[in-house]
């Protein structure tokens, strides 16, 4: 049953901008079976050749301002502000070509002409949890290692070819490595479908992120199927010279566009 998001204001529509789609999200996310991670990559295929030349020009795009960002000296800290407002755009075109059929470059944009202060926000959220992760790593790594002069040498001496480090400082490189990634899972699960949510629900950045992360934990099943099949998808696109890459992150877009429609919006009775 359709139900009101209780994320916005009473008098609110739920309603993506010039969407004929109503966008309504679940009082909860949904619960999604093991194998919905199939058809997710099975419709999100579907959905890309449907206008395969159109979301091929929209990803290249994407890719080039990324990397033109990320590669300049002075404005390569943006691309960390730049990259979930793109993101939403490509959910954006994905939406609107499944629903209306409607094809305009212009889509992977709209998130700099809707909800930019969510998309900042949200950016500085990540920015901030990365580093207290990383500080985290470094407190850890500190006390489990030992924060002196001989610690200090050992790292050094694994830039050094040839070299044989001490087995015991590497274990506990090893468990500080792992500490970080553990950390990072809870990080990316709030920030995957924070995008989506923000410029299809108008939610605002906090909240996106909050229920992203309760969608992820709620089908880990699901998602890490999705994600097992992204793998030779990735081989796939690298057996061209590379060229697959190009196409990748709408793929992906694709297949995450409709994995949060079956996560986030109200089932119709």
């Amino acid at each position: 049953m359709s139900v009101e998001n209780p994320y916005l204001p009473p008098n609110s529509t739920n309603i993506a901008p010039n969407s004929a789609q109503s966008r309504l999200l679940a009082e909860t996310p949904n619960y999604c079976s093991w194998g919905s991670g199939i058809n997710w990559m099975k419709d999100g295929f579907g959905l890309f050749f449907k206008a395969p030349g159109y979301l091929t020009v929209v990803s290249i795009v994407f890719l080039v301002l990324l990397i033109t960002i990320s590669i300049l000296p002075i404005v390569s800290i943006l691309s960390q502000f730049v990259s979930p407002i793109l993101s939403a755009g490509l959910i954006y075109a994905c939406m609107r070509l499944d629903t209306e059929d409607q094809r305009k470059h212009s889509f992977l944009f709209i998130g700099f002409k809707q909800n930019l202060k969510s998309f900042l926000f949200l950016s500085l959220l990540y920015i901030l949890g990365f580093i207290a992760i990383i500080v985290v790593i470094g407190i850890a790594g500190a006390v489990i290692v030992g924060f002196n002069q001989s610690s200090l040498d050992q790292l050094n001496q694994l830039s050094v070819p040839g070299n044989i480090p001490d087995p015991q400082f590497l274990l506990y490189l090893a468990l500080a490595g792992l500490l970080g990634l553990l950390l990072m899972v809870p990080l990316f699960m709030g920030i995957l479908y924070a995008p989506a949510l923000i410029i299809l629900n108008d939610l605002p950045a906090r909240q996106a992120f909050s229920m992203s992360f309760k969608g992820c934990l709620k089908n880990m099943g699901a998602l890490t199927v999705w994600s097992f099949l992204l793998i030779p998808v990735f081989i796939l696109a690298l057996i061209p010279l590379g060229l697959g890459l190009i196409v990748l992150p709408i793929l992906i877009s694709c297949t995450l566009y409709f994995s949060y429609n079956a996560i986030f919006l109200a089932k119709e009775d």
